[in-house]
């Protein structure tokens, strides 16, 4: 925000009542130096040096002084940036500067890449509601469900605050779609699934002794 500091100002010329104030100095608050450093750059010279480490601060400045050209090239870098090591960072930069069009070509790729996503330690840095997003989509890619269920179990125990959302992920796992090998052998005797999610086991089992009366999405 631009602000003037009376205290620092003077009084250039006067007609009437009326004053024109000159300030020595302009505040601009909420970016940072080295942001405001590179617009300059940029404006100058028509260059700008993006990289994962500065595109927030670059992003900041560009919006608060609407520079679209800059914010263009930093969007434009993004795009470029994403992988299975970045997804969920641009992810979140996407959310906080607002740029769904950038949010969604991550995402997309995060669930085209699953398999290699959840490998990484990008998968630690999905918040709940990214993690319940993916879980609800029909469009990840996973090479079965157990593997949803092995991500989703990594993500939890990482941090102990998130056994509070134990119970709101698994119901987003399609656990019938499970062979009953895997629901006996490495599903059930995790604790937490016995002691919170026992019906969601138990709604599997019947799936499978029920096979006529099966109408679950497929993936």
């Amino acid at each position: 925000m631009f602000t003037k500091d009376a205290q620092s100002s003077t009084i250039c010329r006067s007609e009437g009542s009326k004053y024109t104030w000159f300030s020595e100095s302009i505040e601009l608050r909420g970016i940072s130096s080295e942001g405001l450093r590179h617009i300059v750059e940029f404006i100058y010279t028509g260059r700008i040096p993006i990289s994962m480490s500065t595109v927030q601060n670059i992003l900041a400045v560009s919006r608060h002084m609407q520079i679209q050209a800059a914010l263009d090239f930093c969007m434009e870098f993004l795009i470029s940036a994403i992988d299975v090591n970045t997804c969920v960072d641009i992810i979140h930069i996407a959310e906080v500067f607002g740029m769904p069009q950038l949010e969604d070509k991550a995402t997309s790729f995060m669930l085209d890449r699953f398999p290699d996503f959840m490998k990484s330690s990008q998968l630690q840095k999905l918040t709940f509601d990214n993690m319940a997003a993916l879980l609800e989509s029909n469009d990840l890619k996973a090479m079965s469900e157990m593997d949803v269920f092995a991500a989703t179990l990594k993500w939890i125990m990482y941090d102990p605050a998130r056994q509070q959302y134990i119970r709101k992920l698994m119901e987003r796992i399609r656990f019938p779609l499970m062979p009953p090998r895997d629901l006996m052998v490495h599903v059930n005797v995790v604790d937490f699934m016995r002691t919170k999610c026992n019906d969601l086991l138990l709604e599997a089992s019947s799936y499978h002794m029920l096979p006529h009366s099966q109408v679950i999405r497929k993936i």
